[in-house]
């Protein structure tokens, strides 16, 4: 087997191989190597109806070693109960059989390795992050970059100007990536958060910034603070509720794929 994929025959398997995902009340134990998909399939199932327990206590599914068959093994098996919604998990690599799911690109003779096709494509999208800004640029990116840099008068910058380039000159020297003075690939990826990131109540940072810069652009008005605080919490349950999200104050993947081409 591939070192990627570890052998499970062997007792250090579990400790070197499964990790623990933690959603909701949900607990799962899978192999390290599809953490984000397991995630991302579990924060779907949790927006779709699932009910991952009925006593609000958490709830291991099954996973792991849960029965006879090699996915199982290697941890890339696993159950969801109670949903009642047909979930949309292709995009994820994942094949629905019933209510068991298994990582249908799992190959353990074989490095995984990351799909990076479209990273530098430019595609039709109206998500913050579809396309590369340099000078001349317009649009509602235009106008994150200007609230995520703090820019003067951000609500009146339409245009990627001179301002910009020095701008974001800088955020590329601070952030250590190619200095172009223009919001390339890499530019963009130092700022878009990954799905998997989670934030809520007390943290602070540039993710924080990224959220109410993009709410700012969808017409919300929390504060620029870069701090996840009571103003920032009462927009993302206002953005929750107008996009049929649960409305928890929390901000996940979900949400994420909402505001951002996520890569």
């Amino acid at each position: 087997m591939a070192n990627s994929w570890g052998n499970p025959d062997l007792k250090s398997f579990k400790n070197n191989y499964i990790r623990r995902v933690l959603v909701d009340t949900a607990r799962v134990f899978v192999h390290k190597n599809i953490l984000s998909e397991v995630e991302e399939l579990l924060l779907r199932a949790a927006a779709h109806g699932a009910v991952f327990s009925t006593d609000e206590l958490p709830t291991i599914l099954p996973a792991y070693d849960f029965d006879d068959s090699v996915e199982a093994s290697y941890g890339v098996k696993f159950q969801i109960p109670n949903f009642d919604t047909p979930l949309d998990v292709a995009d994820l690599g994942f094949t629905q059989v019933a209510d068991v799911f298994v990582f249908s690109n799992f190959t353990p003779d074989t490095e995984k390795t990351p799909n990076t096709q479209d990273n530098y494509v430019d595609v039709p999208n109206d998500k913050i992050g579809s396309k590369q800004l340099k000078l001349g640029s317009t649009g509602p990116e235009v106008k994150f970059i200007a609230y995520f840099l703090g820019l003067e008068q951000p609500s009146q910058r339409d245009t990627y100007d001179k301002d910009f380039v020095e701008a974001v000159t800088h955020f590329q020297t601070r952030m250590g990536i190619p200095v172009t003075g223009e919001v390339d690939w890499y530019t963009w990826n130092s700022i878009i958060p990954k799905g998997t990131e989670r934030i809520a109540a007390g943290y602070a940072g540039i993710k924080v910034r990224a959220l109410q810069s993009a709410l700012i652009v969808n017409k919300y008005n929390p504060p620029i603070t870069s701090r996840f605080g009571t103003e920032t919490i009462r927009t993302v349950r206002e953005f929750q509720e107008d996009n049929k999200l649960r409305i928890t104050g929390r901000v996940g993947f979900l949400e994420w794929n909402v505001l951002f081409k996520l890569k």
